[in-house]
C-alpha cells in the first residue's frame, strides 16, 4: 500500500504516516521533529519529500547551531546537513542555488529532495499528498497523465488547494529549487523550464479558466495541421499549410492567436497542446 492509502484507512494525516515510517519513535523523541497531526507542507522541498515519498537519508541529520536556517529555503532549522556534503560538485551557480550561503546547512527534507529529485521531470504536487508525474506527449502505455488531459481534470476538483506545480522539457535540470508554492486559481504559480522552445525559464502565474480556454483554441489550430513553432509565431509563416487550408481561415486563425501569446496561459498551451485523438488517427 502507498502511504497516502495507509493514511486514509487510518484516518490519519499522511505526514504522520509518512514520519511513522520513516523513523522509530525513539529518533522522534531523540531529535524532537515530531510534526504537529495538522501539519501541511510548506516549502517546495517539503512537498517534493512528501509527494514523491522520499526515503530518508541513510546518515541522520545533525543537531546545528542556535539560528540556524536553511540555506535554501531560508525556514528556521535545529537538525540538517551542512550544504557542502549534499550539493553535488556538478551543480553549477552555487550563490543562486543556496542564497543563504554554501558554507551553511540545509533542512533535511532539503537533503531528502536534493538527493532524490535526479531526473525529475514535470511534477504537479497538491498539499493533501496528491501526486501527479505528467508527461508532454501522451503515454501510449496510459501509465502517465498527459498534461493537455490532466489540467482539465484538476479543475475545478482542486481549485483553491495549495500546489507546486513544475512543467519541464529537459528532465535532466535540477532547478526544482527555482519553483514556488501556491494555489490552483486564477495566480498559479507554475515553474516552466522550456528554453529551447518557448525561452521560459522561471515561474508563470496563470489563470488556470484562462489556460483552459486557450488551449482549447491551440489545440484546435494544432489539430489542422500547423506546428507549435508556427502557432507560437506566426501562421503565415507555414505558407504552405496557410494556402491548404484557405488564406481567409488562416488569417481568421491568426487574429484570434495574436492576442494571446502575450499571456503565460499562451506559453504553457504551446508547451502542453497535443492533436485530438481523431486527428492522430486520420492525419490530414
Amino acid at each position: 500500500m502507498r502511504q497516502i492509502d495507509i493514511a486514509r484507512e487510518l484516518k490519519e494525516q499522511r505526514c504522520t504516516i509518512y514520519r511513522a515510517l520513516a523513523y522509530d519513535d525513539a529518533r522522534l523523541m531523540e531529535k524532537q521533529m515530531i510534526w504537529p497531526a495538522d501539519y501541511h507542507p510548506q516549502t517546495v522541498s517539503d512537498y517534493l519529500v512528501f509527494g514523491m515519498e522520499l526515503s530518508p537519508l541513510t546518515q541522520p541529520p545533525i543537531a546545528l547551531p542556535d539560528d540556524s536556517m536553511c540555506a535554501l529555503t531560508g525556514i528556521p532549522i535545529s537538525f540538517g546537513y551542512p550544504a557542502s556534503k549534499i550539493v553535488p560538485n556538478a551543480a553549477g551557480e552555487f550563490l543562486d542555488l543556496l542564497p543563504g550561503g554554501v558554507g551553511r546547512y540545509l533542512s533535511e527534507n532539503t537533503a531528502r529532495a536534493f538527493k532524490g529529485t535526479w531526473n525529475l521531470g514535470s511534477r504537479i504536487i497538491f498539499e493533501d499528498g496528491t501526486h501527479y508525474h505528467p508527461l508532454i506527449a501522451r503515454d501510449l502505455k496510459g501509465e502517465r497523465p498527459c498534461w493537455s488531459d490532466l489540467v482539465w481534470e484538476l479543475w475545478p476538483a482542486h481549485q483553491n488547494e495549495g500546489v507546486l506545480m513544475i512543467l519541464m522539457t529537459d528532465v535532466k535540470k535540477r532547478v526544482w529549487h527555482r519553483a514556488r508554492i501556491g494555489v490552483l486559481g486564477e495566480t498559479t504559480p507554475v515553474f516552466i523550464y522550456d528554453v529551447i522552445g518557448s525561452g521560459l525559464a522561471g515561474v508563470q502565474a496563470i489563470n488556470w479558466p484562462v489556460l483552459l480556454e486557450v488551449l482549447t483554441v491551440v489545440e484546435n489550430v494544432y489539430t489542422m495541421g500547423f506546428s507549435k513553432r508556427g502557432i507560437r509565431d506566426s501562421l503565415l509563416r507555414e505558407w504552405s499549410r496557410a494556402q491548404a487550408l484557405g488564406i481567409h481561415q488562416a488569417m481568421r486563425l491568426e487574429n484570434r492567436l495574436r492576442p494571446l501569446r502575450a499571456t503565460p496561459e499562451f506559453a504553457m498551451a504551446v508547451i502542453i497542446a497535443q492533436k485530438k485523438e481523431s486527428e492522430n488517427e486520420n492525419p490530414t
